[in-house]
């Protein structure tokens, strides 16, 4: 995935020219930029919706990074069939929007970058090895110490250190995402 946008919207290196220019403010020197080289079709004022931030107004970018994903395409057929068994009320429900969504079914984005939430039972040693914790019995196992009582949040399982068989330990990444909202239950 090439991402040449900081988290922070500005251009990162990749983009020397722009490097540090929000990219908000960077159109008229793209523009120019393609007209020097010859590139420019066209140029013409189009004017959209932005997403915007619920709390502060500020204008979102749409920002490519990766996520954990369920493969939930791969169980569609299975999930239509269990729907139709279900005594669904109101009725219209099963086969409308509930219905329209499982058979339009994408592999389901899990992860979001928030620090409340359901943190993804995910461990991370420093050669990049990979573990998921399926409960807090298991977690106490690799932890060599008792975290059944722990709260599972932030920022207390954050300080669960658990061991890697290849390196000396496993350690939660700075930014873990939390579960989208559907698992919070």
């Amino acid at each position: 995935m090439v991402n040449p946008v900081g988290p922070d919207g500005t251009f990162t290196a990749e983009v020397a020219w722009l490097e540090g220019r929000d990219v908000r403010e960077a159109n008229p020197a793209i523009n120019d930029e393609l007209v020097r080289r010859g590139l420019l079709v066209r140029r013409q004022e189009y004017a959209h919706a932005l997403p915007h931030c619920w709390r502060c107004g500020t204008i979102l970018l749409y920002w490519g990074k990766p996520s954990w994903y369920i493969a939930t395409s791969s169980l569609k057929d299975r999930l239509l069939e269990e729907n139709a068994t279900v005594d669904w009320h109101p009725e219209h429900i099963r086969d409308g929007r509930f219905g329209e969504w499982l058979s339009n079914n994408v592999d389901w984005a899990l992860s979001r970058d928030r620090f409340w939430g359901t943190p993804l039972p995910i461990w991370r040693c420093a050669d990049q090895h990979v573990t998921c914790v399926g409960s807090l019995e298991e977690l106490s196992t690799l932890a060599g110490r008792d975290v059944r009582d722990i709260d599972p949040h932030r920022p207390a399982i954050d300080e669960v250190v658990v061991a890697c068989p290849t390196w000396w330990a496993w350690r939660r990444a700075a930014w873990t995402p939390v579960i989208d909202a559907w698992f919070d239950v």
